[in-house]
């Protein structure tokens, strides 16, 4: 069965052309020059934590096996993977799963890392095993009747839905992704592999069952997929979704009863995720958004309710009401589109608040489903397993800011997209309302692993891209500041503030041939609005598909003062200790308010408890182990926020 959706990405750069940019900084050819290159982002965490996040005690699973990764964190879930953390579980890089989010093999460890430096190794990269499942339970089950002993024991099924490349890297022909499983003796069993050389487009997901034969039902079986591609520098992407595995099924009946959200919501701000508040205009700003629903049991149509609520992310007050809706779903996938919040109302919340104001999309399917089905192997009754909810996957969540600066992006990198050749030179174009000064750039330039440089770079505002004096409104070289967490931007000051209105290019110059880039969201698509130049000639990228994290930030009371340093509030100006954390930890700093919010951008209900004027302590103990957020406002009213992993 093929899940098939429209899509308009191609890939056509090979993996040895990706391969002799990356790794020599050579380039042939003046249009290939030019071109934006990408590749997959990771937290550059130290190893140590890499492997704690990876380990913890592999406890023994009893049937059903089930995860549609929608649950807490980037890494796969602790209590059902083993050794796993270098598959990157996100929701931007496969297109339109099953549910929302997916496991990506992308080629690289959970630090970034290729598996190896030699540009030859060919073999096994990422690797997602299961946690060890008690099959000698169910095989012990009898029947007095020998053809239902007979078709139970050929009853047991994993399935799962798997796409090859999404918003990521096509494989090459001689790449794969396999599947084994582990028998009685130790032994990996080779079971099902595709390779890219399979006719499938990138949108598609594919369906497959696999029975699992009776003789390797024991008390330790595994299964695990891995990918197999060149171990350097190798991007190319498989992505892995809704694994399930459970006794009395057969190979035709993947019926599973569970209607899910599929992707976030689009901007209620049309092609922006924040506009300046004094810029914002509320009869052209709002926007009608849109998600996806999917019926995972599409024979099987159903009644849904759909709710969808605007609030004031930084209050809790509802803003608006933007759908409260009753229908039917019978096909798999559908997009359902929600009315325009009412502008009106955000103007009054603005005129509330005399900084930013922060606002979030609520969207909730209302389904009626509880847990997953499981049928009692002795009895033949239908119960509900208590340890896999269905509901997780049924709320989403995304913010809009109203501040001081213009985003296409979400604040979330799947991706890193920039070059790798002195004097390559980057541009992003913005288009300002109205007159106003520009002050800063704020940018997330992660880390790039195995690049042990601190790069510097010129950083460039221009009013046109024709290589005039006349269009250079700023220029200075800086120093990249390495993120201290994931999707951290620092805002670097301009040496002099400058006036602008309309169409403006902010980027960078470089000064090195190693690779440097900038954060890379997939949640929707400015390509057009990026511009690279290598040997005099501008090139409007048509490779890189997403929205750069690069971001404009204006100041209408700043007029002639020359902005000189970062202010004191742009420093790191909280503290998280420890992190890694079990369950506690402690925040320090000067702050309003800080809060816990999971990795769907949902605020967890903790309240730390005050030590002191400057020093709070969250107890974790109760939440499931994973990647969090703590999101903190200083007294000035700014916002800041850090990754909290927390660990077994």
């Amino acid at each position: 069965m093929a899940i098939r959706f429209s899509h308009f990405r191609y890939r056509t750069m090979t993996l040895a052309f990706r391969l002799l940019l990356l790794t020599t900084g050579l380039l042939f050819g003046s249009f290939a020059q030019a071109q934006l290159l990408e590749m997959p982002i990771r937290m550059a965490e130290p190893s140590s934590q890499g492997q704690a996040m990876a380990r913890g005690e592999a406890s023994t699973l009893a049937l059903p096996f089930w995860d549609d990764f929608s649950g807490w964190g980037s890494i796969p879930d602790t209590a059902k993977w083993q050794d796993s953390p270098n598959v990157y579980v996100n929701d931007g890089i496969a297109i339109n799963p099953p549910s929302v989010k997916a496991a990506t093999f992308d080629g690289v460890d959970v630090n970034g890392k290729s598996y190896s430096d030699d540009n030859l190794a060919y073999g096994p990269t990422d690797q997602l095993t299961s946690c060890p499942i008690d099959l000698a339970t169910a095989a012990a089950v009898t029947y007095a009747n020998a053809t239902d002993q007979t078709n139970y024991r050929n009853s047991l099924y994993l399935s799962w839905y798997w796409q090859k490349q999404g918003n990521g890297e096509q494989p090459d022909a001689e790449d794969s992704l396999r599947l084994e499983f582990l028998d009685a003796s130790g032994v990996w069993q080779s079971i099902w592999s595709v390779t890219g050389e399979v006719d499938v487009t990138e949108e598609e997901w594919q369906y497959e069952t696999i029975q699992v034969p009776f003789a390797l039902w024991h008390d330790q079986f595994q299964f695990r997929f891995t990918a197999y591609s060149r171990r350097t520098a190798n991007f190319d992407s498989w992505h892995i979704d809704y694994v399930y595995m459970d006794v009395w099924r057969t190979e035709n009946n993947s019926i599973i009863r569970d209607r899910t959200l599929v992707t976030a919501p689009g901007s209620i701000f049309g092609d922006y995720a924040a506009l300046p508040r004094h810029h914002f205009d509320p009869e052209q700003d709002v926007s009608t958004v849109s998600t996806r629903l999917d019926n995972l049991s599409a024979s099987n149509p159903f009644l849904f309710r759909l709710f969808a609520t605007l609030t004031n992310d930084d209050t809790g007050e509802v803003v608006d009401e933007l759908q409260d809706f009753t229908n039917f779903i019978g096909q798999e996938q559908i997009s359902v589109a929600m009315a325009a919040p009412d502008g009106d109302s955000i103007i009054s919340q603005l005129e509330k608040q005399d900084s930013a104001l922060h606002l979030r999309l609520f969207v909730r399917l209302v389904s009626n489903d509880t847990l997953l089905e499981s049928e009692d192997a002795v009895t033949g009754s239908v119960g509900y397993d208590t340890r896999n909810s269905l509901v997780a996957n049924d709320t989403l969540s995304r913010q809009f800011s109203l501040d001081n600066y213009y985003a296409y992006d979400d604040g979330t990198a799947e991706y890193i997209a920039g070059m790798a050749t002195v004097g390559g030179t980057v541009m992003y174009e913005y288009d300002i309302r109205e007159s106003d000064t520009l002050t800063h750039i704020d940018a997330y330039f992660p880390a790039v692993k195995g690049n042990n440089e601190t790069p510097t770079i010129q950083l460039l505002v221009l009013s046109a891209l024709d290589d005039t004096e006349e269009s250079i409104l700023s220029t200075s070289t800086i120093t990249l500041r390495a993120a201290s967490a994931v999707n951290t931007f620092f805002r670097y000051p301009l040496p002099e503030p400058v006036v602008v209105e309309g169409p403006i290019y902010i980027g960078w110059r470089q000064q090195t041939n190693s690779f440097i880039g900038v954060g890379l969201d997939k949640s929707s698509d400015s390509g057009p609005r990026m511009y690279s130049n290598v040997r005099g000639d501008w090139v409007q990228n048509n490779l890189v598909i997403g929205n750069l994290m690069l971001r404009p930030v204006l100041d209408q009371v700043a007029q002639d003062t020359t902005v000189t340093a970062l202010p004191d509030w742009e420093e790191e100006w909280f503290r998280v200790y420890p992190n890694p954390a079990r369950n506690e930890c402690y925040v320090e700093g000067n702050l309003k308010q800080v809060q816990v919010v999971d990795n769907m951008g949902r605020m967890i209900a903790i309240e730390p408890s005050k030590i002191t004027p400057q020093r709070y302590r969250f107890d974790l103990s109760s939440l499931p182990r994973g990647m969090y957020y703590l999101r903190a406002v200083s007294m000035e009213g700014n916002l800041q926020t850090r990754k909290l992993i927390l660990i077994d």
